[in-house]
């Protein structure tokens, strides 16, 4: 299974390049709500 690890990488790297941002949104969007719900009128 070891025959073309470089592959595995590129595969893993192009993974993680589609759902960083998505993630990242996931986050921003967490936080907002979070700071919105325990910190009211600090928009």
């Amino acid at each position: 299974m070891e025959d073309r690890p470089t592959g595995v990488v590129a595969h893993v790297a192009l993974e993680t390049r589609r759902t960083l941002p998505l993630l990242r949104d996931n986050v921003h969007y967490v936080a907002s709500t979070l700071l919105e719900e325990y910190l009211p009128g600090i928009s």
